[in-house]
């Protein structure tokens, strides 16, 4: 018979906790948005080339998405970590729902909000989400 691990009580983290170091997944979240970021970049600066001025506010658009995103994920890290498979499992679908975002880019560039972004973004908000309402709960 397969059995499913428990999913840990989620606690706030101790704000007087010495050196607490970045987690491996933590650093990997970083880095799917420093491609997510680049690739908006990326396209700012082809807009820019073409004398595109509108793709400056596609770029805002793009980056506010993005730091939304990320910011949300460093808050609820920084205030918790239960390191559970749950939590990693959430973490892996915000990661994916980001590099879709990344993905679209350039179609958002061209030719504004596509079904990939949104998408994208739904998967990364949702898991998002997910992990907030574990918080609502074990409280």
């Amino acid at each position: 018979m397969i059995t499913i691990p428990a999913i840990n009580t989620i606690s706030a983290r101790d704000p007087n906790e010495p050196n607490r170091p970045s987690t491996t997944l933590e650093l990997l979240f970083d880095l799917v948005y420093v491609i997510a970021v680049s690739a908006a970049a990326s396209g700012l600066y082809q807009r820019l080339l073409e004398h595109d001025f509108l793709g400056f506010l596609t770029f805002i658009i793009a980056f506010f998405i993005l730091w939304n995103a990320w910011t949300s994920f460093t808050w609820f890290a920084s205030g918790y970590d239960p390191d559970d498979w749950y939590y990693r499992l959430s973490v892996m679908m915000q990661m994916f729902g980001s590099l879709m975002i990344a993905a679209n880019i350039n179609q958002f560039f061209e030719q504004g909000l596509t079904w990939t972004g949104v998408t994208g973004y739904a998967i990364m908000r949702l898991a998002s989400c997910s992990q907030w309402w574990r918080v609502s709960i074990d409280k």
